[in-house]
């Protein structure tokens, strides 16, 4: 299916609380969707979506799943430039485009980092147009693990907890972005959210990124220049902890428990196997792993197959 039936036939659906659109080959949505007074659930994931309606996208009483789609970050690039010009993209006073974003204590910064004044803070469509790539996306043909490229912040820990979630087979990822991250609501700005201390809590930012004198991003990027799921979720994480410097060293579970709100377990393999295991043996690196060790790891995922099977759901209501 690539297109719906007309607004006067969707009208008749009044009492339709739940609609499955997945899987179809959409590349539009009616605004008159929003409209349905008994609708709770659109799924419109892995479809050919470029945009959303901007009442769906900013619905406070519908949960939108629209994984898998080739939405559109900014607004397109005339549009950004003309905002841009009169001076209406949002800029985000509590993160600003300076030192005291980059650093804890901007009067020390960490040795061999550009100095604060030399960073330029771009924009995805000026990043696209130093690039010489197509207009910017969150996301190209879905999120892969692959994407993530590490930049000169020692923030491995977070990119590969993001890398880990880009392969959550229900789209986890997408669903970390609000609904109107799709349209960019105010423009140039983005709502994510993360699971800190019990409860989600939302961040938004302008969509600035810090880049070197030559327009490349100074941090973590995506492998296709533009998209742009890696560096603003980065920044989104950077305002959510201080600053970007804040993010170096950390631990993998914490950052999945922050991006999913899920419950992490730490296995150790010699406190499972005992100090006279075939881990803590001395052996030349081409010897073969002990079978002994796939086994307790196959015990492992088994009680977690069973004891920790839980559905993420984000709530974006």
């Amino acid at each position: 299916m690539k297109a719906l039936p007309s607004a006067s036939v969707l009208t008749k659906l009044s009492a339709l609380q739940h609609l499955n659109l997945s899987h179809n080959e959409l590349t539009s949505l009616p605004a008159a969707l929003a409209t349905l007074p008994s609708i709770q659930t659109l799924d419109v994931s892995h479809n050919c979506l470029v945009e959303l309606p901007l009442n769906l996208a900013t619905h406070q009483s519908l949960q939108l799943l629209a994984a898998h789609n080739p939405l559109r970050l900014e607004l397109p690039l005339d549009t950004a430039r003309r905002l841009e010009a009169e001076d209406t993209l949002f800029v985000d006073p509590a993160f600003p485009a300076n030192e005291h974003s980059l650093f804890r204590s901007p009067d020390d910064p960490p040795a061999g980092h550009p100095a604060p004044e030399t960073v330029r803070w771009l924009r995805p469509h000026e990043l696209c147009q130093v690039a010489g790539v197509d207009a910017p996306r969150l996301f190209v043909d879905s999120s892969s693990s692959s994407d993530v490229v590490q930049g000169a912040l020692g923030d491995c820990w977070l990119l590969s907890a993001l890398a880990v979630v880009a392969l959550h087979r229900d789209g986890l990822l997408t669903q970390i972005f609000a609904p109107s991250a799709c349209v960019g609501l105010p423009a140039g700005s983005l709502t994510v959210q993360f699971y800190c201390e019990g409860r989600w809590e939302r961040v938004t930012i302008d969509d600035r990124i810090p880049c070197d004198s030559s327009g490349y991003p100074l941090y973590a990027h995506c492998v296709e220049p533009n998209e742009m799921w890696v560096p603003l979720l980065e920044k989104a994480y950077a305002k959510l902890k201080g600053s970007y410097q804040a993010l170096t060293s950390g631990f993998v579970d914490n950052a999945l428990v922050e991006l999913t709100g899920g419950a992490p377990q730490r296995f150790r393999f010699q406190r499972a196997l005992g100090k006279d295991s075939a881990l803590t043996e001395s052996r030349s690196p081409e010897a073969p792993i002990s079978s002994d060790i796939w086994g307790t790891l196959s015990l492992w995922m088994a009680e977690v197959n069973v004891h920790l099977k839980w559905k993420l759901a984000l709530p974006w209501l």
